[in-house]
């Protein structure tokens, strides 16, 4: 349910686990196939492109006009 969960779904990128599961964890990266870790590292690529510092500057100026305190 986390935010990386998230875009790892939306782009097809990687598995995700809990960290209580780590029978699960270790039958899922045993199962993965060479062809399909070359999918997610492809995917994974495809997924930093839209990221970009523009995008980054827009977050902080939104987060900044929002009521955050300020620190110290």
């Amino acid at each position: 349910s986390s935010e990386i969960a998230r875009l790892l779904d939306k782009y097809n990128a990687g598995i995700c686990f809990k960290e209580n599961e780590m029978d699960q964890t270790v039958a899922k990266i045993l199962n993965t196939t060479i062809a399909q870790r070359d999918v997610y590292a492809s995917n994974a690529v495809n997924c930093s492109k839209d990221f970009t510092s523009q995008l980054a500057d827009g977050f902080i100026d939104h987060w900044i006009k929002q009521d955050v305190p300020q620190l110290h």
